[in-house]
């Protein structure tokens, strides 16, 4: 038999779907939230870090965020997966070739991030019908631990963290 760890930090405190309250329980197959706290624009280090944090594109973002827009090396990931492409094919590997488009899609990718952390998810989709809408995790919806995760990523890397819900469908 397989067993599989329960991932329960009690990072974030989901609303009841029963009770005197306007919530339901779409049935569509839950929720899950992240933290992420973006890379600013302006940011510099001091030396070339070429490494990394993005997540891939979600099925369905409740949270109105602008991570996964364009991704601003779309251009120059085309020339390396063409270039990659004609490097297998020119080994003979023409099965490898075919899946080099399929491995890495930029556009599936978000901006760059400093910080990406799972905190929660419920089997519930959480749905307010008060306000005609998926409930979605706010600052006020993280526990004591949570707004302390939160604290403690806004001071280490000096900008606003983000809240992220996602539908699980």
């Amino acid at each position: 038999m397989t067993t599989y760890a329960q991932i329960d930090p009690e990072l974030v405190e989901f609303p009841p779907c029963a009770g005197m309250t306007n919530l339901r329980d779409s049935g569509e197959g839950g929720l899950f939230v992240w933290l992420v706290v973006p890379e600013p624009e302006n940011a510099s280090y001091d030396c070339h870090v070429d490494t990394r944090v993005n997540m891939t594109l979600p099925d369905v973002c409740l949270t109105q965020q602008d991570l996964w827009v364009p991704y601003r090396f779309r251009e120059m990931d085309a020339r390396l997966e063409q270039d990659a492409r004609t490097f297998l094919k020119e080994q003979g590997k023409e099965e490898l070739a075919h899946w080099t488009g399929r491995v890495i899609n930029s556009d599936e990718m978000s901006s760059d991030l400093l910080a990406a952390v799972f905190i929660g998810s419920t089997g519930s989709s959480i749905y307010d019908e008060g306000a005609g809408r998926y409930w979605e995790a706010s600052y006020d919806d993280l526990t004591a631990a949570g707004q302390a995760l939160y604290q403690g990523l806004k001071a280490a890397f000096g900008t606003e963290p983000k809240l992220l819900t996602f539908l699980d469908t």
